[in-house]
């Protein structure tokens, strides 16, 4: 299928496909009228699936299944897309890597998780370029000769490779989940962040450092947090050719947004 074949972005999609979604059917071109390209397209809580089409007779590396803007083609691989997503989360691979290891769990596949948002790789992250799911909207599984089926609210169904048993996978990536929110919770409620009330320690808690007053102000400190976690975590699991710059000025309104928009709900 040549890249000419696929359409830019538009801003309505009218998201619905009368077949199942294979890459086999995909590089037959039996999709190409509902195959959009962008190059700024991002993992969002509404994707669905990513398909890894890098090594297929395709015109990009990834086809991203998106349940309200449908089939955006990219040429960033999977490993691009999921650098970006960990990029714009406080949870990151390395960290479900070590809950994987507290829970003794064989298999080489090391979902991203923090909280209750879920996604699943069909293979080990760390060799490689793989297919994700996005675990939240999945509505019915079905197993199939080395495959997995996938149902999805407005009659989106897909088919994955599956190396292992796919509702293993979902188990022990709502295992790491429920691991992840407990540490959480055990460190809030252990009393390590109160504040300390000795009176060696305590002088310390208000002094009048700029990094004290900038606490003092209220201001967000995720976007800083995440900024730092990206040096120190993601540049252990993926180079940095592989991942965007981000501006922070663009992150902290960003963030400053997502908040507002809570605080209305």
């Amino acid at each position: 299928m040549g890249a000419s074949k696929i359409k830019t972005k538009s801003p309505v999609i009218q998201v619905h496909f009368s077949d199942t979604l294979t890459k086999h059917r995909i590089v037959q071109g039996l999709f190409d009228a509902d195959i959009q390209a962008d190059e700024t397209v991002q993992i969002e809580q509404t994707t669905l699936l990513l398909y890894d089409t890098s090594q297929e007779a395709v015109a990009f590396n990834t086809l991203v299944v998106d349940q309200n803007r449908g089939l955006i083609a990219t040429q960033k691989t999977t490993r691009q897309l999921i650098a970006r997503l960990q990029d714009t989360s406080l949870g990151t691979i390395r960290e479900a890597r070590i809950y994987r290891n507290m829970l003794h769990i064989a298999n080489g596949v090391v979902p991203l998780v923090y909280g209750r948002s879920l996604f699943i790789p069909m293979a080990s992250p760390f060799r490689g370029n793989c297919d994700w799911i996005n675990g939240r909207h999945i509505h019915t599984i079905r197993d199939l000769d080395k495959a997995t089926e996938l149902l999805w609210d407005k009659g989106i169904k897909a088919q994955v490779f599956d190396y292992h048993d796919f509702e293993t996978k979902i188990h022990d990536a709502v295992l790491i989940c429920q691991y992840s929110i407990q540490i959480l919770k055990e460190m809030y409620e252990s009393g390590y962040l109160h504040e300390a009330d000795n009176e060696i320690l305590g002088r310390y808690n208000n002094c009048d450092c700029p990094n004290h007053r900038r606490l003092a102000q209220a201001e967000p400190l995720v976007p800083a947090y995440q900024a730092a976690q990206l040096e120190v975590f993601l540049s252990c699991a993926f180079p940095k050719s592989e991942y965007d710059s981000v501006d922070y000025t663009d992150r902290v309104a960003a963030f400053h947004t997502n908040l507002r928009k809570k605080s209305r709900c």
